[in-house]
């Protein structure tokens, strides 16, 4: 996936983003066990500070919305840490239960596996099978989309925003940033074999991907 500077469908030229997303045409729920969902990623090359890759469960029903998340923060692109979050029953003014963790030997430009294990009464986040935190909280009862995406948000997530991330007025001067994604899983838990959601193709039990205009959201995602 990749972030272009340049938005060609922008109504006003430098106002926005040009992002990607991609997200599960299934949800899922924990039940009574727990599902452990996992992906392995990285950013490539060295992005600039300012951008996000996020990877995450969306749970929505048109008024609050649950959220379980990792953020690659390229700001903390030297820093051995990476940002969670939880929302239970959020609204889009809800900022959630956000922690910045530290992870020793971490590179957010190498392989890493990111796990979430979404258990009935708690949350549990883990970067190549080691826990980095976990919080205990019930998740509202959404079904839940598996999404991965590269944005750049505003001043109103301000561990993640970077003033000299800009959108571009023109193509000439777009810059391009990408996000590689290796596959995605998910698997009840304790883990059996994983039920394989993509690996070279966005196949299997469904994915939609989108590219769409990226605004200076304050969402903090």
């Amino acid at each position: 996936m990749q972030l272009d500077t340049y938005n060609a469908s922008a109504l006003t030229p430098g106002d926005t983003f040009w992002g990607h997303e991609i997200q599960t045409r299934q949800t899922f729920l924990p039940g009574a066990d727990g599902i452990s969902i996992q992906t392995r990623m990285r950013f490539l090359d060295t992005p600039a500070g300012g951008l996000v890759g996020g990877f995450f469960t969306w749970g929505y029903d048109g008024t609050i919305r649950d959220e379980i998340d990792f953020e690659l923060l390229t700001n903390d692109l030297n820093a051995e840490s990476i940002f969670t979050n939880v929302y239970n029953n959020a609204t889009f003014n809800d900022f959630g239960d956000g922690a910045q963790v530290g992870v020793p030997g971490f590179d957010m430009t190498e392989w890493n596996t990111y796990a979430i294990n979404w258990l009935p009464d708690r949350i549990q986040w883990l970067v190549n099978g080691a826990q980095v935190r976990e919080q205990i909280v019930t998740v509202a009862g959404n079904p839940s989309e598996v999404r991965i995406n590269i944005w750049a948000p505003n001043e109103g997530f301000g561990l993640a925003y970077n003033g000299a991330l800009q959108p571009a007025t023109s193509a000439s001067n777009n810059q391009q940033y990408r996000l590689e994604i290796d596959y995605v899983q998910v698997s009840s838990v304790p883990l059996p074999p994983a039920l394989l959601l993509f690996s070279s193709a966005l196949a299997l039990l469904g994915w939609a991907g989108t590219r769409r205009a990226v605004s200076r959201s304050s969402s903090v995602d």
